[in-house]
């Protein structure tokens, strides 16, 4: 239940980025998105989901995999949106 949550709760809220992307290639409209990148939700989210991990990892030694890989995917996710997807912010 603990590897099925962390893994949910960090992945869910790409799904409506992807429909987001898919629907504006879909129906040709502009090419980057008008909202901005909330950094602070998603690295909040990300050190809650370590806090968890190292919480119960003791217990369940294969979540620290799962950590790995769920941390590594959603940097390069990240990375990948802020450049290509989100609106630049304003300096």
């Amino acid at each position: 239940m603990i590897f099925a949550s962390t893994i949910t709760t960090n992945l869910v809220p790409y799904l409506n980025v992807f429909l987001d992307v898919m629907n504006r290639k879909w129906y040709r409209k502009q090419k980057r998105s008008n909202n901005f990148f909330e950094i602070e939700r998603k690295y909040a989210q990300m050190l809650q989901t370590v806090f968890i991990v190292c919480t119960f990892g003791y217990g369940l030694p294969f979540i620290f995999i799962s950590l790995m890989l769920c941390v590594n995917l959603l940097c390069l996710v990240d990375r990948v949106l802020i450049t290509y997807w989100f609106k630049p912010l304003p300096l």
